[in-house]
């Protein structure tokens, strides 16, 4: 199972976010995080995986002026080889045209199958209208007759990049536990603070009564008593 976040991990990086999962005990011994970087404002929005492991993801992206998709490419062994302190760039082998008169809408689904004895592959995209008149539901196919030249073209166009989320992770958990300690604090002092007025509430309607008078709980203080209170503050003040 091979998954990516459609989101980047932050505004300033087009880092994304992905694992591979094994589900049959074959192939990855065990989980792995991937990252993979992508540019000019596309989002990973599905994938497919060719026999041999190679990933193929459909990429989209919409802003106020244009529209577009692509395709790119992730070699299975570039998956296997890339260390915690890399990202993958891969390969682009197609490209929808950037431009606000696009009849292609931003594609969301992606799947592959094999033709010709597994010689070819034919790639099909489609996209969801959202039930808005400004998108549209479009189907389209793609062939590709020489399916080992595409592997071969995203062997030797996928790249690694530097990349490391330690400092990011060591900076994302400091400023986490420095959340929950202001928040912790401050639930402390507001329950402090009631605490101590609750008290000072008990004591004071406790000396105004008389030596006999008890309360079991806070319940039983009148509304009288609490006036009286109240009006002994304001003719202080």
């Amino acid at each position: 199972l091979v998954m990516f976040c459609e989101d980047p991990i932050s505004d300033a990086e087009n880092i994304f976010l992905g694992w591979v999962v094994p589900l049959h005990g074959k192939g990855f011994l065990k989980q792995k995080q991937l990252r993979l970087k992508l540019t000019d404002q596309f989002k990973p929005t599905d994938l497919a995986v060719l026999k041999n492991g190679d990933l193929i993801i459909l990429e989209r992206m919409h802003n106020d002026t244009d529209t577009s998709f692509r395709l790119e490419m992730v070699p299975f062994n570039h998956i296997h080889a890339m260390s915690h302190e890399e990202a993958i760039v891969p390969a682009c082998i197609a490209q929808g045209w950037k431009h606000p008169d696009n009849l292609v809408d931003n594609m969301e689904g992606l799947s592959v199958d094999y033709i010709d004895g597994d010689q070819a592959i034919r790639l099909s995209l489609i996209s969801d209208d959202n039930f808005s008149s400004h998108q549209k539901t479009v189907l389209l196919v793609f062939e590709v007759d020489k399916v080992d030249e595409l592997i071969r073209f995203g062997q030797e166009n996928s790249i690694f990049e530097a990349h490391s989320l330690s400092d990011q992770s060591s900076t994302s958990a400091l400023s986490s536990n420095m959340l929950f300690i202001i928040v912790g604090a401050a639930f402390f002092l507001v329950g402090l603070s009631v605490g101590v007025g609750i008290t000072l509430i008990v004591l004071r309607i406790k000396a105004r009564r008389s030596a006999d008078a008890r309360y079991e709980n806070i319940m039983e203080m009148t509304r009288g008593d609490f006036g009286d209170l109240m009006d002994d503050r304001h003719a202080g003040l």
